[in-house]
């Protein structure tokens, strides 16, 4: 029926249930009774992994969040769920992505990842936050190292994910400040 019992990601526990279905998600998800950070066990198990750095950054996303801080979290980018928000970004996407293809045909070769899946994520997380992304490989190359971070079968991140999360941080900060700059120029 969509649910699982299987071993737990954190040694901490004994069995955990997965949930496959977007049906059964979405369910999951708006159930009181089944929050990110039940008491016990499991809240022990979140509380030692927010309190590094990487693991901290989790928690604080949207993903994570119950209410009321997802409904918080969720706001800023609410927008762009709207229906015509949603129908712009799609035309966009289809405008980028058939440009890619014909690009693509015209070379008579294309790297799947690096010639598509790559230029439209980066292109659609520019449209959402509204930044540059100028170098996508090198935020890319952070991010990946930055997920090391989230195998919860770990005791403690790897130091390579501990720095890629400070470059992470570093670089929105950066963008933070650019905006910040721009509009007191306006």
């Amino acid at each position: 029926g969509g649910i699982a019992r299987g071993a737990a990601p954190y040694p901490e526990l004994a069995d955990a249930h997965y949930v496959f279905s977007h049906e059964l998600v979405s369910r999951v998800l708006k159930h009181p009774a089944l929050l990110q950070a039940p008491p016990g066990r499991y809240e022990e198990v979140r509380r030692k992994l927010v309190d590094q750095a990487p693991m901290a950054l989790l928690s604080r996303s949207v993903m994570l969040a119950d209410p009321p801080q997802h409904g918080d979290l969720r706001r800023p980018v609410a927008g762009f769920l709207s229906r015509s928000s949603t129908e712009t970004l799609t035309e966009g996407l289809r405008t980028l992505s058939r440009e890619l293809v014909e690009g693509a045909l015209a070379d008579g070769r294309i790297d799947a990842v690096a010639g598509l899946a790559v230029p439209v994520s980066f292109w659609l997380l520019q449209e959402i936050l509204g930044i540059e992304i100028k170098d996508p490989w090198a935020l890319k190359s952070v991010t990946r190292r930055m997920a090391g971070a989230f195998d919860l079968r770990k005791d403690q991140p790897s130091p390579a994910s501990a720095e890629a999360y400070g470059e992470c941080r570093a670089f929105v900060e950066e963008r933070e400040r650019w905006a910040l700059a721009g509009a007191d120029d306006g």
